[in-house]
């Protein structure tokens, strides 16, 4: 498997739900987006930060809003989920990349995970991949992939911010 792109993932009212907790959220700031794990930034420093907002890091649930992401994750449905966490990136007047890299750490543990981007809202922003491919930020859209698929995000420049939930699981049966 590489890239699976599945629009309208959750039902209107799951996402309208969904979307309408968002408000709620106690956001964190990071000082980076790739991480401090060996992965070249490519964007200035200027630009390479963003909001976080951690609902899982396993094996812990480190948040008391995790019901706000409930219906993702059981549609999913992962045999362990490792990680779930919201990101926030602010608008900017170009696109900006962070640089390309993958969510598991060290890279040799990617290989067991599969990577998920939820996207929140859509925006002209977009996940590209190291092969050329590019998905572009669709509202209600999630996007799977190898946990070890080198990726990068980008900001957006036509809405207020691009927002997305980035899960790391182990795989399991997803629910149809």
């Amino acid at each position: 498997m590489s890239i699976r792109i599945i629009d309208n993932f959750l039902s209107d009212e799951e996402y309208s739900t969904l979307k309408e907790n968002m408000k709620s959220l106690r956001w964190e700031y990071s000082h980076n987006v790739t991480g401090e794990h060996g992965h070249t930034t490519k964007c200035e420093d200027k630009y390479d930060w963003q909001m976080v907002h951690y609902f899982y890091l396993h094996p812990f649930n480190i948040s008391d809003q995790y019901n706000i992401v409930n219906s993702i994750i059981q549609k999913i449905n992962p045999i362990v989920l490792y990680r779930a966490k919201m990101n926030l990136n602010p608008v900017t007047s170009e696109h900006i990349e962070h640089g390309f890299h993958t969510d598991s750490y060290p890279v040799e543990h990617a290989k067991k995970f599969k990577t998920a981007v939820y996207y929140i809202n859509t925006n002209n922003g977009y996940t590209k991949f190291d092969n050329g491919e590019e998905v572009k930020s669709q509202a209600n859209r999630l996007v799977i992939f190898p946990g070890d698929m080198l990726h990068t995000g980008s900001t957006c420049t036509d809405q207020k911010n691009r927002l997305v939930l980035n899960l790391m699981y182990l795989e399991g049966d997803p629910i149809a």
